[in-house]
């Protein structure tokens, strides 16, 4: 994971206005590797919520369809990438689908983490 974050701050194109693209968008449930990641890469984190069932406590993943969405179209032209965590540590599988297509619309290379 360090190294993915690494390479894609320091290889994505410049914002409109000649800028390193530095932000980096990923779920607060990411292995500690990510955050180092972004300390040696000097990028921005654009911190997620992933949801959680009531019922049980479980955490899930972050909404795709609303949070993820939102927040690239909000940060259009300067993620640097997303990081996704699929499975969670408990398990739960994300719609890999779906924010893949989110970030090609946008042009933001996807990371996932599925060491779990």
């Amino acid at each position: 994971v360090i190294a993915s974050i690494l390479a894609l701050v320091r290889t994505a194109p410049p914002t409109a206005d000649g800028q390193q693209r530095n932000l980096v968008i990923l779920p607060r449930n990411v292995h500690r590797s990510a955050v180092h990641g972004l300390v040696h890469s000097g990028a921005r984190p654009l911190w997620l919520l992933p949801e959680t069932d009531t019922a049980s406590g479980l955490v899930l993943n972050v909404d795709a369809h609303t949070t993820l969405r939102k927040a690239l179209d909000a940060h259009a032209g300067e993620v640097a990438c997303v990081l996704l965590v699929s499975p969670t540590y408990e398990g739960v599988c994300a719609d890999v689908e779906t924010v893949s297509a989110l970030c090609a619309r946008q042009g933001v290379p996807l990371v996932v983490d599925e060491a779990h």
